[in-house]
Protein backbone atom coordinates (compact mmCIF):
# COMPACT_ATOMS: atom_id res chain seq x y z
CA UNK A 1 0.00 0.00 0.00
CA UNK A 2 1.53 3.40 -1.04
CA UNK A 3 1.90 6.54 0.96
CA UNK A 4 -0.85 8.73 -0.09
CA UNK A 5 -3.67 6.41 -1.00
CA UNK A 6 -5.28 5.47 2.57
CA UNK A 7 -6.64 8.65 4.12
CA UNK A 8 -4.59 10.20 6.97
CA UNK A 9 -5.87 9.93 10.76
CA UNK A 10 -4.96 12.66 13.33
CA UNK A 11 -5.33 9.16 15.55
CA UNK A 12 -3.16 6.53 13.65
CA UNK A 13 -1.63 8.32 11.10
CA UNK A 14 -1.34 5.22 9.10
CA UNK A 15 -0.81 5.40 5.01
CA UNK A 16 1.68 2.80 4.30
CA UNK A 17 2.40 -1.17 5.38
CA UNK A 18 4.49 -0.96 8.53
CA UNK A 19 7.45 -2.64 8.97
CA UNK A 20 10.00 -2.70 11.88
CA UNK A 21 12.49 -0.10 12.22
CA UNK A 22 15.73 -1.03 11.33
CA UNK A 23 18.19 0.63 14.06
CA UNK A 24 21.71 1.61 13.79
CA UNK A 25 22.84 3.24 10.65
CA UNK A 26 25.39 2.80 7.53
CA UNK A 27 26.50 6.06 6.28
CA UNK A 28 29.65 5.13 5.40
CA UNK A 29 30.19 6.37 1.34
CA UNK A 30 29.84 3.87 -0.94
CA UNK A 31 32.13 3.27 -3.58
CA UNK A 32 33.17 5.83 -5.61
CA UNK A 33 31.85 8.72 -3.22
CA UNK A 34 34.49 11.48 -2.77
CA UNK A 35 34.33 14.47 -0.30
CA UNK A 36 34.98 17.77 -0.89
CA UNK A 37 37.57 19.28 1.86
CA UNK A 38 35.35 21.48 4.44
CA UNK A 39 32.56 20.03 3.88
CA UNK A 40 32.14 18.23 7.15
CA UNK A 41 31.96 15.20 5.31
CA UNK A 42 29.10 15.66 3.24
CA UNK A 43 29.25 13.54 0.17
CA UNK A 44 29.49 15.84 -2.93
CA UNK A 45 29.45 15.18 -6.54
CA UNK A 46 32.60 13.68 -7.99
CA UNK A 47 32.44 14.43 -11.54
CA UNK A 48 31.16 17.62 -13.08
CA UNK A 49 27.56 18.36 -14.01
CA UNK A 50 27.59 17.99 -17.43
CA UNK A 51 23.66 17.87 -17.68
CA UNK A 52 23.13 21.60 -16.24
CA UNK A 53 23.92 24.36 -15.86
CA UNK A 54 25.46 25.68 -12.92
CA UNK A 55 23.86 29.02 -12.50
CA UNK A 56 20.54 29.33 -10.67
CA UNK A 57 17.41 28.45 -12.69
CA UNK A 58 15.83 31.16 -14.24
CA UNK A 59 12.80 29.57 -16.83
CA UNK A 60 9.33 29.24 -16.89
CA UNK A 61 7.49 29.87 -13.31
CA UNK A 62 5.45 27.29 -12.67
CA UNK A 63 3.70 25.17 -10.04
CA UNK A 64 4.07 21.47 -10.29
CA UNK A 65 1.79 18.99 -8.14
CA UNK A 66 1.27 15.18 -7.60
CA UNK A 67 -2.52 14.63 -7.94
CA UNK A 68 -2.97 11.34 -6.94
CA UNK A 69 -6.66 10.91 -8.84
CA UNK A 70 -5.01 11.32 -12.32
CA UNK A 71 -1.93 9.75 -11.20
CA UNK A 72 0.23 12.43 -13.14
CA UNK A 73 2.20 15.69 -12.35
CA UNK A 74 0.00 18.83 -12.63
CA UNK A 75 1.61 21.68 -14.05
CA UNK A 76 0.02 25.42 -13.07
CA UNK A 77 1.20 28.68 -14.66
CA UNK A 78 2.20 30.74 -11.75
CA UNK A 79 0.20 33.67 -10.33
CA UNK A 80 -3.00 32.71 -12.61
CA UNK A 81 -2.44 28.69 -11.71
CA UNK A 82 -4.10 28.02 -14.93
CA UNK A 83 -3.46 24.35 -15.69
CA UNK A 84 -0.60 23.73 -18.65
CA UNK A 85 -0.58 20.07 -18.80
CA UNK A 86 0.88 17.32 -16.90
CA UNK A 87 3.66 15.02 -16.76
CA UNK A 88 2.67 11.40 -17.14
CA UNK A 89 5.94 9.96 -18.28
CA UNK A 90 7.67 7.87 -15.98
CA UNK A 91 4.90 8.48 -13.41
CA UNK A 92 3.92 5.28 -11.12
CA UNK A 93 1.84 6.32 -7.74
CA UNK A 94 3.96 9.45 -7.13
CA UNK A 95 3.93 10.67 -3.92
CA UNK A 96 6.65 13.52 -3.75
CA UNK A 97 7.73 16.16 -6.27
CA UNK A 98 11.08 18.75 -5.47
CA UNK A 99 12.88 21.02 -7.99
CA UNK A 100 16.71 21.62 -7.16
CA UNK A 101 18.43 25.19 -7.92
CA UNK A 102 18.71 23.92 -11.81
CA UNK A 103 14.87 23.78 -12.27
CA UNK A 104 15.35 20.00 -12.38
CA UNK A 105 12.04 18.20 -11.41
CA UNK A 106 12.35 15.43 -8.89
CA UNK A 107 9.69 12.50 -8.56
CA UNK A 108 9.56 10.29 -6.68
CA UNK A 109 7.22 7.04 -7.63
CA UNK A 110 6.69 4.82 -4.70
CA UNK A 111 5.55 1.60 -6.52
CA UNK A 112 8.07 1.54 -9.10
CA UNK A 113 10.02 2.08 -6.54
CA UNK A 114 12.50 4.92 -7.89
CA UNK A 115 12.65 8.75 -8.38
CA UNK A 116 12.41 10.27 -11.61
CA UNK A 117 14.42 13.01 -12.93
CA UNK A 118 13.21 15.82 -15.59
CA UNK A 119 15.24 18.35 -17.02
CA UNK A 120 14.11 22.04 -16.93
CA UNK A 121 10.18 22.70 -18.81
CA UNK A 122 11.00 18.59 -19.87
CA UNK A 123 8.10 16.48 -19.06
CA UNK A 124 10.58 13.38 -20.26
CA UNK A 125 12.44 11.40 -17.51
CA UNK A 126 16.41 12.34 -18.06
CA UNK A 127 17.41 10.15 -15.35
CA UNK A 128 16.23 7.23 -12.63
CA UNK A 129 17.17 6.87 -9.11
CA UNK A 130 16.14 3.52 -8.47
CA UNK A 131 19.54 1.35 -6.62
CA UNK A 132 18.53 0.02 -3.47
CA UNK A 133 15.09 1.68 -3.39
CA UNK A 134 11.95 -0.62 -1.99
CA UNK A 135 9.20 2.38 -2.00
CA UNK A 136 10.17 6.49 -2.41
CA UNK A 137 8.80 8.06 -0.28
CA UNK A 138 9.27 11.57 -0.71
CA UNK A 139 12.30 13.18 -2.47
CA UNK A 140 14.10 16.16 -1.81
CA UNK A 141 17.60 17.67 -3.23
CA UNK A 142 20.30 20.24 -1.82
CA UNK A 143 22.31 23.15 -3.44
CA UNK A 144 25.62 21.03 -4.15
CA UNK A 145 23.54 18.05 -6.84
CA UNK A 146 22.98 15.54 -3.95
CA UNK A 147 19.69 13.90 -4.12
CA UNK A 148 18.00 12.51 -0.86
CA UNK A 149 15.03 10.13 -0.95
CA UNK A 150 13.16 8.85 2.31
CA UNK A 151 12.30 4.88 1.42
CA UNK A 152 9.32 3.62 3.78
CA UNK A 153 9.90 -0.01 3.18
CA UNK A 154 13.37 -0.05 4.02
CA UNK A 155 13.28 2.55 6.76
CA UNK A 156 16.09 4.39 5.41
CA UNK A 157 17.12 7.64 4.31
CA UNK A 158 19.58 7.14 1.13
CA UNK A 159 21.21 9.72 -0.79
CA UNK A 160 22.75 10.02 -4.56
CA UNK A 161 25.14 12.18 -5.97
CA UNK A 162 22.94 13.57 -9.20
CA UNK A 163 22.91 11.59 -12.53
CA UNK A 164 24.16 8.52 -10.56
CA UNK A 165 22.09 5.63 -9.55
CA UNK A 166 24.64 4.37 -7.10
CA UNK A 167 23.90 4.83 -3.07
CA UNK A 168 26.48 8.00 -2.20
CA UNK A 169 25.25 7.49 1.65
CA UNK A 170 22.41 6.22 3.59
CA UNK A 171 20.98 6.23 7.48
CA UNK A 172 18.72 4.73 8.79
CA UNK A 173 17.35 7.10 11.49
CA UNK A 174 16.38 6.17 15.25
CA UNK A 175 12.96 7.86 15.23
CA UNK A 176 10.20 5.77 16.77
CA UNK A 177 7.27 6.30 14.14
CA UNK A 178 7.01 6.33 10.11
CA UNK A 179 9.78 9.16 8.24
CA UNK A 180 7.02 11.14 6.47
CA UNK A 181 9.38 14.56 5.58
CA UNK A 182 13.13 15.31 4.42
CA UNK A 183 14.88 18.75 4.03
CA UNK A 184 18.48 19.74 3.39
CA UNK A 185 19.71 23.11 4.50
CA UNK A 186 22.70 25.36 3.49
CA UNK A 187 24.89 24.33 5.84
CA UNK A 188 24.25 20.47 4.66
CA UNK A 189 22.61 19.42 7.38
CA UNK A 190 19.64 16.81 7.09
CA UNK A 191 16.19 17.21 8.51
CA UNK A 192 14.00 14.36 8.60
CA UNK A 193 10.51 14.30 10.18
CA UNK A 194 8.30 11.37 11.44
CA UNK A 195 4.31 11.26 11.90
CA UNK A 196 4.24 10.84 15.51
CA UNK A 197 5.96 14.56 15.91
CA UNK A 198 9.54 13.63 16.28
CA UNK A 199 12.41 15.77 14.44
CA UNK A 200 16.22 14.24 13.60
CA UNK A 201 18.89 16.48 12.15
CA UNK A 202 21.94 14.67 10.69
CA UNK A 203 24.32 18.27 10.78
CA UNK A 204 26.94 17.91 8.01
CA UNK A 205 24.89 15.57 6.15
CA UNK A 206 24.33 11.58 6.11
CA UNK A 207 28.35 10.76 6.65
CA UNK A 208 28.73 9.07 10.07
CA UNK A 209 25.18 9.02 10.53
CA UNK A 210 25.52 11.34 13.12
CA UNK A 211 21.75 12.15 14.26
CA UNK A 212 20.71 14.63 16.87
CA UNK A 213 16.76 14.54 17.85
CA UNK A 214 15.67 17.87 18.45
CA UNK A 215 13.87 19.75 21.03
CA UNK A 216 10.87 20.64 19.25
CA UNK A 217 8.23 18.03 18.83
CA UNK A 218 4.84 18.10 16.77
CA UNK A 219 1.78 16.65 16.85
CA UNK A 220 2.10 14.64 13.98
CA UNK A 221 5.17 16.04 11.99
CA UNK A 222 5.12 15.33 8.18
CA UNK A 223 6.50 17.52 5.03
CA UNK A 224 8.69 19.98 5.30
CA UNK A 225 11.29 22.62 4.54
CA UNK A 226 14.02 25.16 5.23
CA UNK A 227 13.73 28.81 4.74
CA UNK A 228 16.61 31.38 4.21
CA UNK A 229 17.07 32.08 7.56
CA UNK A 230 17.61 28.42 8.56
CA UNK A 231 14.35 27.81 10.55
CA UNK A 232 12.67 24.76 9.47
CA UNK A 233 8.55 24.92 8.43
CA UNK A 234 7.34 22.14 8.88
CA UNK A 235 3.84 20.69 8.62
CA UNK A 236 1.91 19.86 11.83
CA UNK A 237 -0.76 17.40 10.35
CA UNK A 238 -2.48 16.74 13.71
CA UNK A 239 -2.50 20.25 14.36
CA UNK A 240 -3.91 21.44 11.28
CA UNK A 241 -1.04 24.04 10.42
CA UNK A 242 2.54 24.64 9.55
CA UNK A 243 5.12 25.59 12.40
CA UNK A 244 8.24 27.39 11.63
CA UNK A 245 10.88 25.96 14.23
CA UNK A 246 14.13 28.90 14.58
CA UNK A 247 17.09 27.72 15.14
CA UNK A 248 18.19 25.40 17.58
CA UNK A 249 14.93 23.92 17.11
CA UNK A 250 13.86 23.32 20.33
CA UNK A 251 10.41 25.35 20.23
CA UNK A 252 8.05 26.41 17.68
CA UNK A 253 8.15 29.62 16.70
CA UNK A 254 5.57 30.66 15.01
CA UNK A 255 2.20 28.79 13.20
CA UNK A 256 -0.08 29.69 10.21
CA UNK A 257 -2.81 28.53 8.35
CA UNK A 258 -5.48 28.24 10.52
CA UNK A 259 -7.88 26.93 7.94
CA UNK A 260 -5.98 23.39 7.12
CA UNK A 261 -7.38 20.29 7.77
CA UNK A 262 -4.60 17.96 7.06
CA UNK A 263 -1.59 19.45 5.90
CA UNK A 264 1.31 16.83 4.20
CA UNK A 265 3.55 18.92 1.70
CA UNK A 266 4.99 22.74 2.55
CA UNK A 267 7.31 24.59 -0.08
CA UNK A 268 8.47 27.89 -0.60
CA UNK A 269 9.06 29.94 -3.70
CA UNK A 270 12.83 31.65 -4.33
CA UNK A 271 11.77 34.47 -2.30
CA UNK A 272 10.09 32.58 0.58
CA UNK A 273 7.81 35.51 -0.24
CA UNK A 274 4.97 32.68 -0.82
CA UNK A 275 4.49 29.21 0.74
CA UNK A 276 2.59 26.43 -1.04
CA UNK A 277 0.83 24.27 1.30
CA UNK A 278 -0.82 20.70 0.15
CA UNK A 279 -4.22 20.21 2.48
CA UNK A 280 -3.74 16.03 2.07
CA UNK A 281 -6.65 14.85 -0.56
CA UNK A 282 -8.42 18.25 -0.86
CA UNK A 283 -6.21 21.27 -2.56
CA UNK A 284 -3.41 23.53 -2.26
CA UNK A 285 -3.18 26.49 -0.65
CA UNK A 286 -1.02 29.71 -0.73
CA UNK A 287 0.14 32.06 1.53
CA UNK A 288 1.99 34.85 2.16
CA UNK A 289 4.85 32.95 4.55
CA UNK A 290 5.64 36.62 6.27
CA UNK A 291 2.70 37.48 7.39
CA UNK A 292 0.96 33.87 7.46
CA UNK A 293 -1.89 35.47 4.92
CA UNK A 294 -4.11 32.72 3.05
CA UNK A 295 -3.79 34.36 -0.90
CA UNK A 296 -5.58 31.75 -3.04
CA UNK A 297 -7.01 27.94 -2.62
CA UNK A 298 -6.11 26.11 -5.61
CA UNK A 299 -8.81 23.15 -6.11
CA UNK A 300 -10.87 21.54 -8.39
CA UNK A 301 -11.18 24.76 -10.58
CA UNK A 302 -7.32 24.14 -10.84
CA UNK A 303 -7.45 20.54 -12.04
CA UNK A 304 -6.32 19.48 -9.14
CA UNK A 305 -8.52 16.54 -7.72
CA UNK A 306 -6.44 14.66 -4.99
CA UNK A 307 -3.09 16.78 -4.36
CA UNK A 308 -0.32 15.24 -2.35
CA UNK A 309 2.88 17.57 -2.97
CA UNK A 310 3.57 20.72 -4.59
CA UNK A 311 6.49 22.83 -5.46
CA UNK A 312 7.22 25.71 -7.23
CA UNK A 313 9.60 26.96 -10.03
CA UNK A 314 12.45 28.38 -9.54
CA UNK A 315 12.12 26.57 -6.29
CA UNK A 316 14.32 27.82 -3.14
CA UNK A 317 16.98 25.74 -2.56
CA UNK A 318 20.39 27.11 -0.93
Amino acid sequence: MAYGLTPYSPLGLACVIGLTLVSGCTGAPQAGASFAPGSAGQPMRSVPNVRTDPAKYLGARELYVVDTDSGSIKILKNKSYAELGQITSGIFNPTSVFLDKHGNLYVANSTAPNVTEYPPNGTTPSFTYSDQLMEALVVTADSHDNVFVVDDASKEVWQYFQGSNTVAAECSPSGTSQMSGIAVDSKNDVFVSFDNGELIEYPGGLSGCNETVLGASLSAAFGMTVDKQGDLVVCDLAAGAVDVIAPPYSSVTRTFGSGLVEPVNVTLNQTNRLAFVVDYDKDVQVYDYQTGTLLTTLGTVYGLVSPLSAVDGPNAVY
